[in-house]
């Protein structure tokens, strides 16, 4: 079965001077173009007029088309466009005849020239991702630059994302009781910033780091009750998990008020002398 030549192949052959391949394009979206005038105008005669002078100024057009949209939304935009310059021009002209008349209906021409362009462009948002679509409106409808809305949405986006740490904070307490239970220690967990918000995603990838943190905040940093209270220390040993804001991140902290590390010691396992 041969494939249908894709309307980005055609422009392309057209561009480098390609007559059948630019009287394919016209064949397979003249209708567009006419269906489209027809409805800015209202009248055959006009449309078609219009869809000639556009076909006859296409090949001159078809270098500034980029494929970064479909072929037709582009081809949209240039009928949509043209359309909307020769109805202003004849607007300043009936204005300097004081043709009230033909204003009026070119007004009424406009309007519904608008109304189509936002039912299309209402179909064309329905195929879009939420996020997209969001998007379209804050630019379209809020005359944004793509950089504020893209901001704006990545906001939004953020604040019905974000959770508080303070649950994933608070499931450190039983590890700590836990840990301190299974090496005979006495450890408490002392949390700051609990209200912090970070993605839930976040949230759900720090859970095991954590754990393994703070276990080991108990197991290695913390000194044994006896070691502590010979060295003039409370008994009981200290872990801080706190969480704070920094330069536009968030910063996770882990701390013990335990012995530190034992460097001799350290060194005589790894086998150094």
């Amino acid at each position: 079965m041969r494939m249908e030549t894709s309307d980005e192949d055609l422009v392309r052959a057209a561009v480098q001077g390609d007559a059948q391949a630019f009287q394919i394009l016209i064949n397979r979206h003249y209708d567009l173009i006419f269906r489209l005038a027809f409805k800015t105008f209202g009248n055959r005669a006009d449309a078609e007029d219009l869809a000639q002078d556009i076909c006859t100024r296409l090949p001159h057009k078809l270098c500034s088309f980029r494929a970064e949209a479909r072929f037709t939304t582009w081809l949209y935009r240039v009928t949509l466009n043209a359309a909307t310059d020769r109805l202003r021009s004849r607007q300043t002209r009936a204005r300097a005849n004081n043709n009230w008349g033909e204003v009026e209906q070119m007004q009424r021409a406009e309007t519904a020239e608008k109304q189509a362009e936002l039912d299309w462009l209402n179909r064309a948002m329905t195929h879009l991702p939420d996020d997209l679509r969001q998007t379209v409106a804050l630019v379209l409808g809020e005359d944004l630059t793509h950089a504020v809305a893209a901001r704006d949405l990545q906001e939004a986006v953020m604040a019905i994302r974000a959770q508080p740490v303070k649950p994933l904070f608070q499931r450190m307490l039983r590890i700590v009781r836990e840990a301190a239970d299974a090496t005979g220690k006495a450890a408490r967990l002392v949390i700051v910033g609990e209200s912090i918000e970070v993605d839930k995603t976040m949230i759900e990838r720090l859970a095991d780091p954590l754990t393994h943190m703070i276990r080991n905040a108990v197991d290695h940093g913390l000194e044994s009750t006896e070691a502590r209270i010979a060295a003039g220390k409370d008994a009981v040993g200290t872990i801080s998990l706190s969480a704070a804001h920094r330069s536009g991140r968030v910063l996770i902290t882990i701390r013990d008020d335990g012995a530190g590390l034992d460097r001799p010691k350290i060194l005589e396992i790894a086998g150094f002398p």
